[in-house]
């Protein structure tokens, strides 16, 4: 059964990324056209229409998708989202299974890929990290969209986790801004991801992309002497969940 799946493998992934790009075609199209349409409150209508296509994307890839912990999240409140990222899958995952509207943290790299970039563009928020203006123009931003409800991803470890390790360490970023704002800061744990679409090959392996949301932390009346306290916390909860469930360390 392994042998013959190694003969699968490149075919599967090759129609695992065809689906990605007829995505990228398409949205090109349809991304202007809701960001016209949906005026100020455009980020709502443009989630649900990125996580069908993620949703569309599992499917006909044949990856099944575990999703829990929604019993922690208010839909009518904002967050600041503290995910995990160990994989190009997570993108796929966060998609599919945030289900309130919001804008990722992204390095300002992203919005110049060709064609791609724009999709990036419309629903991410840029920081050039060598630059310390456009780190506090991305933090006053995050703030405003935080004060109109639209939640904040933020991936703590910055890049990619190409390590060995559960988790990067963590920047300070998405504590300092929840602190700054009083608002609740939701861990989100994507699991399963540098096992299906590891970061040394193209190749995709079908299997079960898992997220978990855990409790919200409360941040009303912390302040910035908080931030260490706050960042080991929600490190020790991410990386207990990641060796508990993650199959990278189960195998």
């Amino acid at each position: 059964m392994k042998i013959l799946f190694k003969i699968i493998q490149p075919f599967y992934s090759v129609w695992s990324y065809l689906i990605f790009f007829l995505f990228v075609a398409v949205s090109i199209f349809i991304t202007p056209l809701i960001v016209v349409f949906g005026g100020k409150n455009y980020i709502a209508p443009l989630m649900r229409y990125y996580r069908f296509w993620s949703d569309v994307w599992f499917d006909l890839s044949f990856m099944k998708q575990d999703f829990t912990g929604y019993e922690n999240i208010e839909p009518d409140r904002a967050y600041v989202i503290s995910g995990t990222h160990s994989s190009t899958l997570d993108l796929f995952a966060c998609g599919s299974s945030i289900k309130m509207a919001y804008k990722t943290l992204a390095k300002v790299e992203t919005g110049k890929i060709p064609v791609i970039g724009y999709l990036f563009k419309v629903a991410c928020l840029f920081v050039d990290r060598s630059s310390s203006e456009s780190r506090k123009a991305s933090i006053d931003n995050m703030i405003k969209e935080l004060r109109e409800g639209t939640s904040i991803l933020i991936m703590p470890e910055g890049t990619r986790n190409r390590t060995g390790k559960p988790l990067k360490e963590f920047h300070d970023g998405a504590f300092r801004i929840a602190i700054e704002t009083q608002t609740p800061l939701l861990p989100m744990v994507v699991l399963n991801c540098r096992m299906l679409m590891p970061m040394d090959t193209w190749l995709v392996t079908p299997g079960t992309v898992s997220v978990r949301f855990l409790k919200p932390i409360e941040t009303v009346g912390m302040t910035e002497q908080d931030i260490p306290a706050l960042k080991e916390r929600v490190y020790k909860l991410q990386e207990e969940v990641i060796l508990r469930e993650d199959s990278f360390f189960k195998k």
